[in-house]
């Protein structure tokens, strides 16, 4: 900014005057302060004086005597430190100050002061004072340096923003601004390493992405890092996908090509993290892909939940130490996910189920297909083995990286108003590919498979891939049929077919005989089971009124003559009566299909 060019010029300016040397204090005569005053940058607090030693504070010493002259004694209170700008959130709130200075190393840094801070001296001394001291600012009046900052102002204003993505009509990346807005805000996230970009876009469409055209898997990995910040434009809800398969058949190698397009091997990050964590990179990789490796190394217990957390981007509500709701954070991203297993069989680990809407959020797809021979891949073109291919692709994603990710922005960023109509025609033209109407889980699905190949072919229109413009579509196509005809997708209603089957024969109660009449006498091919059981056992992990209404309609659950669908019960031996679930073993197994 200016300011920070009239502290440079004014600096070197009382240099050349005075060429003091780096002292905690001096005096200078009224004339001479009056000097020091006019080099400082406007929005100086009077009273302090900053000069290429530091900053001074100074108070004025009137003579006592008509033989003593007056004087100004300026004491140092820290390095030289420079007001950049003010500071604030979208929302007008949260100002704050942001300030430059060097450590002592002499390398310049930036940091951001709250001003609610300066109004409470525990988070003064906590927070900002000790990060100060942190990043090797040296500082000689902790006390004078809280009243300069608080005092200090600034005509330059900047919008705070606080992870990557859209802002109005520009794309915030923690390196740089893609749009027309550069002057008017400051990025004050992290993960400035995580989006870096090392080597030229030819050279990475050389080593990298010509290898990716003719292997759908590697293909449509590649498709989803352009496809994430599609989403906010197209008004298009979060998910992700996830690659399962046996190990090393190359499913990391997916990850590591597609964090090649956004920046370097941290860009790919690992399942295990705690829910809090996941959260924080979450916002992060707001608008922009977020890449987990190894889902089995997360909780089962708590993945299910933690999957519609990702894909409906909001974090969990949690209250400060004062009682007060702290901000939510929120994001909307695409993630792309491996494992060995996929969330149906992580889940049953622990004996629990998915929900429809949880695998309609993480759309399992197998990395072994009838048309790949190599593992993930369909063509290692003159490699000897998928191994070496593979080995080949992971190192050269440590050389070249990012730049494809930015020249996709850029263009994005030019077009975006055409996107959707684009889009809208392009979904229409793919859907002609399929005879059958898609139900509600298919269709949502399909578009955002589609969002991936509408991606693939924009990035190759725009000569970021190096493809044929009719790769793309048909790589995504091949992908959907995988994850459509996947025999191991059941709906949220065959599940519950499954597990009720599953009890009856596993559970020591009933599985010498599926068709014993527990209770009775006689093989009346009958299972009675207590609500408590039914809701605990038999359909856990489900809504227990949806399930009894499902049975019910399949004729799993009998009724009574009165069309109870508890039906009274007398236990051997007993007098009194208990009302339970009387499921009938024909139509279970008989309608096994």
């Amino acid at each position: 900014m200016e300011n920070t060019d009239n502290i440079e010029n004014s600096q070197n300016d009382v240099v050349k005057k005075q060429p003091e040397p780096n002292l905690d204090c001096y005096e200078l005569t009224p004339e001479e302060y009056e000097i020091e005053k006019n080099f400082q940058v406007p929005g100086t607090p009077d009273g302090f004086i900053i000069r290429p030693y530091g900053l001074y504070k100074a108070k004025f010493y009137p003579a006592k005597k008509k033989e003593q002259d007056s004087f100004y004694l300026l004491t140092k209170v820290s390095d030289p430190i420079k007001v950049v700008s003010n500071t604030k959130n979208i929302f007008d709130e949260n100002w704050g100050l942001l300030i430059r200075f060097k450590n002592m190393e002499f390398l310049t840094q930036e940091f951001l002061i709250r001003r609610k801070s300066f109004s409470d001296l525990v988070t003064w001394y906590d927070d900002s004072f000790v990060e100060l001291l942190g990043k090797g600012f040296q500082v000689l009046d902790e006390d004078g340096l809280r009243e300069y900052l608080y005092r200090c102002r600034s005509n330059v204003f900047q919008t705070e923003i606080t992870c990557t993505g859209w802002y109005k009509d520009c794309f915030i990346l923690p390196n740089q601004i893609i749009g027309n807005c550069k002057d008017d805000i400051y990025f004050s996230g992290s993960d400035y390493d995580n989006f870096s970009c090392q080597g030229s876009l030819d050279e990475w469409k050389e080593n990298i992405g010509k290898y990716c055209e003719n292997n759908h898997r590697l293909n449509f990995a590649v498709s989803c890092a352009f496809a994430a910040p599609l989403l906010k434009l197209l008004g298009i809800e979060g998910g992700g996908f996830h690659f399962y398969g046996p190990s090393s058949c190359g499913k990391t190698t997916l990850l590591k090509v597609a964090s090649s397009v956004c920046g370097g091997r941290e860009f790919l990050n690992n399942w295990r993290a705690t829910d809090n964590g996941l959260e924080g990179l979450a916002e992060k990789r707001n608008d922009t892909l977020m890449i987990l490796d190894e889902i089995g190394q997360s909780d089962p217990y708590t993945i299910g939940n933690t999957v519609y957390m990702l894909a409906n981007g909001q974090g969990k509500a949690r209250a400060n130490t004062k009682g007060n709701l702290r901000k939510i954070r929120k994001w909307l991203n695409l993630f792309l996910s491996t494992g060995e297993s996929d969330l149906i069989a992580h889940m049953k680990n622990v004996k629990k189920t998915t929900k429809e809407g949880q695998d309609v959020r993480l759309l399992s797809i197998p990395v072994l297909n009838k048309f790949a021979d190599y593992g993930a891949f369909n063509d290692i073109y003159d490699f000897d083995s998928g191994g070496k291919f593979a080995d080949y692709l992971s190192d050269q994603t440590r050389k070249f990286y990012g730049t494809p990710f930015v020249k996709f922005l850029e263009k994005l960023v030019e077009h975006q108003s055409e996107i959707e109509s684009e889009f809208n025609e392009y979904v229409k033209d793919q859907k002609q590919y399929y005879t059958e109407d898609f139900d509600g889980i298919t269709n949502r699905a399909f578009k955002r498979f589609a969002l991936v190949g509408f991606a693939g072919k924009k990035a190759t229109e725009w000569g970021i891939t190096g493809w044929d413009e009719n790769s793309t579509k048909m790589r995504v196509h091949s992908v959907f049929g995988d994850w459509k005809d996947n025999p191991e997708r059941m709906t949220e209603l065959d599940k519950l077919k499954h597990q009720v089957r599953k009890f009856f024969e596993t559970d020591p109660a009933y599985k010498t005989d599926p068709y014993f009449n527990q209770g009775t006498y006689g093989a009346t091919k009958e299972y009675w089971v207590t609500p408590e059981r039914f809701k605990d056992d038999v359909v856990r992990g489900f809504d227990s009124s949806w399930a009894e209404s499902q049975l019910i309609e399949l004729k799993w659950i009998k009724k009574d003559k009165d069309g109870h669908h508890k039906r009274k019960r007398r236990c051997c031996g007993c007098e009194t009566t208990t009302r339970e679930y009387c499921f009938d073993a024909v139509e279970m197994y008989g309608s096994r299909e």
